[in-house]
């Protein structure tokens, strides 16, 4: 969800808020590059869904949509599952049409 909720914000507050945190690695998988960081955080601006797989736990990925009021990104969504259950497949091509179909009716 952080980085649905950082993609909605402007590329100088997502640039300050990367000088500012503190990245640690939580898995072998956890991005942890201010620049790469900043790369996937335009990217899921971009694609309009975020995925993170195994960076949080190993054995975990989630998937999440942000919720908007007009233009403005307030909320997200999430989905989290077992890796050995949901591949990433499905999670793209059965879970995140209907999460973005929620979030469209939460943003009207």
């Amino acid at each position: 969800m952080g980085r649905v909720l950082l993609a909605g914000r402007s590329a100088q507050e997502q640039e300050k808020y990367l000088e500012r945190v503190d990245l640690r690695s939580l898995t072998s998988r956890t991005v942890t590059n201010r620049l790469e960081l900043l790369a996937i955080i335009r990217r899921v601006a971009y694609d309009g869904y975020a995925i993170v797989d195994q960076e949080l736990e190993m054995g975990l990925r989630s998937i999440a949509v942000p919720v908007r009021d007009g233009r403005d990104v307030v909320a997200a969504l999430n989905v989290g599952t077992a890796v050995a259950r949901v591949p990433l497949n499905e999670l793209r091509g059965r879970i995140l049409p209907a999460m973005l179909q929620l979030a469209q009716k939460l943003s009207t």
